[in-house]
C-alpha cells in the first residue's frame, strides 16, 4: 500500500532525548539514510544543536607541549515511536553518536547524530535543494515531539511566513520565519512542503 504523507513524514521523524550528567532534555530530529558499500544502511539524524548541548563536555589536554581543549560528546537517545490502527504500541530506543556539532551561539545551532546500529530503517528524508527560497505563503508541515515524548511526532502545518531575519542578540545569521506551531520539545524538527514532503529547513527558535 502507498504511504500518505502524513505516514512518511512520521516515518522519518523521531524524538531526541539527552541525559546530561545533570540535566534531561528532550527534542526532535529527522532521519536521512545512507547506504554502504557491503549493502547495510546508516541512518543519520539531523537536529538543533542545543538539543544535544547538554551532552558535550571538554577537558583539558597536552599535545607536544601545547594546551589543547578537546570536546567529547555522551551519546544521545533517538526515539521511534511505533503505531499500529491508530494507536501507540510501543517504542524503538536507540543509542546515537553525535558526529558534527555547530553550536546556537557562535554557530548555526546544527547537530548531525548517526545512529550506532545498521539498517535501523530505510526511510529518509528527501531534501529541498532548489536554489531560489520558497515563496512567502507556501503551506507547510512541521512534524515535532511537542512537549517531548509525550508529545512525539506531532504534526502541525503553517505557512512560509518570512524570509531573511536577523537576530543580532543571537548571531549574525539568517533565519526563516514559518507560523507552524512549535513548542518545548519541537527543536530541530523538520519543516516539510505541504505540496511535496520534502525537508525545507528546520525548526530552531
Amino acid at each position: 500500500t502507498k504511504k500518505t504523507t502524513a505516514d512518511y513524514l512520521q516515518d522519518v521523524s523521531v524524538t531526541i532525548v539527552s541525559e546530561g550528567s545533570f540535566s534531561r532534555g528532550e527534542g526532535s530530529g529527522v532521519i536521512f539514510s545512507r547506504q554502504n558499500k557491503d549493502g547495510t544502511t546508516v541512518n543519520f539524524v539531523w537536529t538543533a544543536a542545543h538539543v544535544v548541548d547538554n551532552l558535550r563536555s571538554e577537558r583539558k589536554v597536552i599535545v607536544n607541549g601545547s594546551p589543547k581543549t578537546i570536546v567529547q560528546f555522551k551519546d544521545a537517545k533517538i526515539v521511534k515511536v511505533l503505531r499500529q490502527n491508530g494507536r501507540t504500541v510501543g517504542q524503538l530506543e536507540l543509542d546515537a553518536e553525535v558526529v558534527k556539532y555547530s553550536d546556537a551561539d557562535d554557530g548555526h545551532d546544527l547537530a548531525l547524530l548517526r545512529v550506532r546500529k545498521v539498517d535501523f530503517v530505510k526511510d529518509s528524508a528527501k531534501f529541498y535543494l532548489d536554489k531560489k527560497i520558497p515563496k512567502l505563503g507556501t503551506d507547510l508541515w512541521h512534524v515535532g515531539s511537542l512537549l517531548g515524548q509525550m508529545g512525539s511526532n506531532s504534526m502541525t502545518d503553517g505557512i512560509y511566513s518570512q524570509t531573511g531575519r536577523l537576530l543580532p542578540q543571537l548571531n549574525k545569521h539568517v533565519f526563516d520565519q514559518t507560523t507552524v506551531a512549535a513548542f518545548p520539545g519541537s527543536s530541530g524538527g523538520g519543516v516539510f512542503l505541504k505540496s511535496d514532503s520534502r525537508y525545507v529547513g528546520m525548526l530552531v527558535r
